[in-house]
């Protein structure tokens, strides 16, 4: 399969030639029966009015070669907000010869941009069109490295845009937005509702889009651009929506409060950051809110983060720079960034038993925050005790066999109500937690969390390594208590070690019947660069190897 560009119904694709070369020589000629409209995942064959098209190529084996030209013409003269198009000339396959090529008016003015190393274009006149070309030989596939980057902060690729400013961008932005900042009466009422002695009534308003409005393209998603959002009033009657349709409905609710509040443009930063030289719409693929605050900067609020608190913003739009659209100006700002202890799961139990017969039971209470309690709350939302504590028991027994949860302890703070910080407690009891020899028992502290080296990762690497998708601190916080037919006689020494990309740090501490564990792990950073990497992996590794320690109890 080989994925084109998104297109729109102002443009129509033609394939003029596409086959396969086999191994043996044998050219397979596919044409046009090679084309057909992919699935965009789970919002089916069309996101709005957007489409991505495939080509099909059978008889492919190692070895072979395909070989294709696609025509992606634009039916319009030009594009509101000007022409633009992106185009990747590497694949994970190794790429032979590959040409961009595009036609357009010659007083045209074109901004272009190459991600990678790439020659100059060529430009000739050609049937009174201007003829730019890129090209590219010999181009090595991108290597399939587990965790890496996304490949398009990793490819060579080329970007063209004849938009003449972003202000024309912002302004096609607003002319698609303005006819969907409509209310209802009933919008209008849970308004009213919702802020009425509210203490942060933006809050409030956040709290209800994001853990009301689920996301995703709703009956009546087909019919709008691709870049425009539905009316306010359809996104809360549908509870369904994109993250324009979820940020245009609280920007509305928000207005109607009268608080004013703006859209934010941004790129995610698994796409990269925008290239402020080439102007486009096609640059941008999220929306959020951003509130006006007394000291000139922003409240960023992004309805999309289902069940996140408002204090916090999603890891992968952290950092980003994006363009505020006001009604008369646009402004740039970089989002925060949040260090790992904002992006915290703790995990304490002060009363684990140990028996003699090597079972350990107690009670845990689990608490997060930042992304770390947006996930938790997400897992959790809608589950009674009974499933609650099944998808506790299947977590636990990753580190212990025979691991059962009693779903009457099970007690868990609603998803939906972000006021109160997240909590879940419940009791467990895991049979053959210890191993057993005739006269030992040998108990792992780390019985909740165990690193381990991800499958697949070699020794070397090319590419960066995303050990999270945001700076995050684990702890655990144990107390072991032995029962008194065992006699602790051997416990490990402490570990840490510390590098610039995290550090751990493992403690222990024997008071009569009583072993104090301790377990803090931090990722300073998300992401690795390739040349740190032999220290991440040697740091993994010897956290795995604490993880690991026993303490040593003899049957008295």
């Amino acid at each position: 399969m080989q994925d084109l560009p998104w297109t729109t119904p102002y443009q129509s694709v033609k394939v003029v030639e596409a086959r396969t070369v086999r191994r043996d020589g044998r050219v397979v000629e596919v044409g046009d029966v090679a084309l057909r409209a992919a699935s965009a995942g789970r919002y089916g064959d069309t996101f709005g009015d957007v489409v991505r098209f495939q080509l099909d190529f059978p008889y492919v084996e190692p070895g072979a070669v395909i070989d294709y030209e696609v025509t992606i013409a634009d039916n319009r003269p030009l594009m509101p907000e000007g022409v633009a198009d992106l185009f990747e000339l590497q694949a994970t396959d190794p790429v032979q010869s590959a040409t961009y090529t595009l036609r357009a008016p010659p007083e045209l003015v074109l901004a272009s941009h190459v991600n990678g190393r790439l020659d100059a274009p060529t430009v000739r006149p050609r049937d009174g069109l201007s003829e730019t070309a890129w090209h590219a030989r010999g181009l090595p596939a991108i290597v399939a490295e587990r965790l890496r980057p996304s490949d398009v902060n990793q490819g060579l690729w080329v970007m063209v845009s004849a938009t003449p400013s972003w202000e024309a961008v912002a302004q096609r932005y607003r002319e698609l937005a303005a006819p969907a900042y409509v209310s209802s009466t009933a919008l209008q009422q849970l308004v009213k509702q919702l802020v009425t002695g509210a203490a942060d009534p933006a809050r409030a308003l956040y709290q209800y889009v994001c853990t009301t409005v689920h996301y995703g393209v709703g009956p009546l998603e087909q019919r709008a651009p691709g870049i425009q959002p539905r009316p306010a009033y359809e996104t809360f009657e549908q509870r369904v929506g994109d993250c324009k349709d979820q940020a245009t409905l609280l920007l509305t609710m928000l207005r109607e409060a009268g608080i004013p509040a703006l859209p934010a443009l941004l790129r995610r930063q698994t796409g990269g950051a925008v290239v402020e030289d080439v102007p486009c719409m096609l640059q941008f693929d999220h929306v959020i809110v951003a509130v006006p605050a007394r000291d000139g900067r922003y409240r960023w609020l992004d309805p999309t983060f289902s069940y996140g608190s408002p204090d916090y913003l999603p890891p992968d739009v952290q950092g980003a720079r994006a363009m505020v659209v006001a009604d008369d100006r646009i402004h740039w700002a970089e989002l925060p960034t949040f260090a790992a202890a904002a992006n915290v799961h703790e995990r304490t139990a002060p009363d684990l038993s140990v028996a003699a017969d090597g079972s350990l039971a107690g009670q845990v209470t689990v608490t997060a925050a930042g992304a770390k309690e947006q996930t938790l709350r997400y897992d959790f939302s809608g589950l009674g005790a009974r499933e609650t504590a099944r998808r506790v028991a299947d977590g636990l027994a990753q580190t212990m066999q025979n691991a059962s949860v009693d779903p009457a302890s099970v007690a868990v703070t609603a998803a939906d109500d972000l006021a109160r910080p997240f909590r879940l407690t419940y009791q467990f009891r895991a049979e053959g937690y210890a191993d057993r020899t005739q006269k030992l028992l040998l108990l792992r502290p780390a019985v909740f969390e165990q690193a381990r080296l991800p499958v697949g990762l070699g020794a070397e690497r090319v590419y960066p390594l995303r050990q999270a998708s945001a700076p995050e601190r684990r702890v655990n916080r144990l107390r072991f208590r032995i029962a008194p037919e065992l006699r602790v006689t051997e416990v490990p020494l402490a570990r840490e070690r510390r590098e610039s990309f995290g550090w751990f740090r493992i403690g222990y501490r024997m008071q009569g019947d009583t072993l104090e564990y301790t377990r803090e792990v931090e990722l300073t950073q998300a992401q690795i660069p390739a040349e740190a990497y032999p220290r991440w992996r040697a740091w993994w590794l010897d956290l795995a190897d604490a993880d690991r320690q026993v303490v040593v109890a003899e049957r008295r």
